[in-house]
């Protein structure tokens, strides 16, 4: 396994207040309202560590193509999203799989002409390697990390960071990251978090924000997929290493509360092959 632990205040049971980076769309909402972390907010990493010193610094990452189409998503459907890209060029027409077409060729002539600002992004969504903006940059509440900064995400950085994190979830397996975060919180596994348990027992916060359910971004033809993989190509590589330590991390609850978590390991596997192949 490549991943390590660097960070030397890291331990295993913790249960300090939480200070949350929110990364948009990696349900972050979602988890705010399931364990209320003290502080929360949409900034970098960097800046959300040194604000609450003594705390477990979380964060949530997501498969980036999913977090591509979702970012879009928001923007689309949600009450917010219309209002924040009102009286904009945000492509809005009765073809919703055109008008995400658009808004990638949108941001693929952003990044070519190097266009930042929430003004680029619609006051919206930036979906150009938001993992790794926000877990590289300094310092971002206006505007906020969401939309394209200076200097661009720096990929080293971002994987030191992840790193240093005390505990990193991953949205698309968010049921168990949060077994894994409350059994090293609370000493113990809720009941719903192991494979022989009704996992009905345990219920989830799922903030959808007005979105209906993601469709399967396999089936979007290669030429678009192309697209959307060429503005992420530093979180494809980061979101690879968090699933490596996603992982480790896995084995280690699994090992000491002696519960199998992750039922399916296949997903694991498939997660894997789908982005080493880009």
């Amino acid at each position: 396994m490549a991943y390590i632990h660097t960070n030397s205040r890291w331990r295993f049971f913790d249960d300090s207040d939480i200070s949350f980076t929110h990364i948009p769309k990696c349900s972050g909402t979602s988890f705010i309202i399931e364990m209320k972390p003290k502080y929360s907010h949409q900034n970098c990493y960097h800046a959300m560590r040194n604000h609450a010193i003594n705390t477990m610094n979380v964060v949530f990452l997501r498969s980036p193509r999913k977090h591509v189409k979702s970012q879009f998503s928001e923007c689309y459907y949600d009450s917010w999203g219309k209002t924040v890209t009102k009286n904009t060029n945000f492509p809005r027409t009765d073809n919703v799989t055109n008008d995400y077409y658009t808004w990638i060729d949108h941001f693929i002539l952003q990044q070519k002409e190097n266009i930042k600002g929430h003004e680029a992004s619609f006051r919206c969504q930036d979906p150009r390697d938001t993992m790794a903006r926000h877990l590289s940059c300094l310092w971002a509440p206006k505007p906020k990390a969401n939309h394209a900064l200076d200097p661009p995400p720096d990929y080293d950085e971002a994987v030191v960071n992840l790193y240093d994190a005390d505990f990193v979830g991953l949205t698309d397996f968010y049921h168990e990251s949060i077994c894994m975060i409350r059994y090293r919180r609370e000493r113990e596994l809720p009941a719903g978090c192991t494979c022989e348990d009704n996992l009905e027992t345990i219920t989830h916060a799922h903030i959808t924000h007005g979105v209906p359910q993601e469709q399967d971004t396999s089936r979007m033809p290669k030429h678009v997929q192309q697209k959307v993989d060429a503005l992420v190509k530093i979180d494809t590589k980061l979101f690879l290493v968090a699933l490596d330590r996603f992982i480790y991390d896995l084995e280690e609850v699994e090992q000491s509360s002696n519960a199998k978590i992750l039922c399916d390991r296949s997903r694991l596997k498939l997660l894997h092959e789908e982005y080493q192949e880009i």
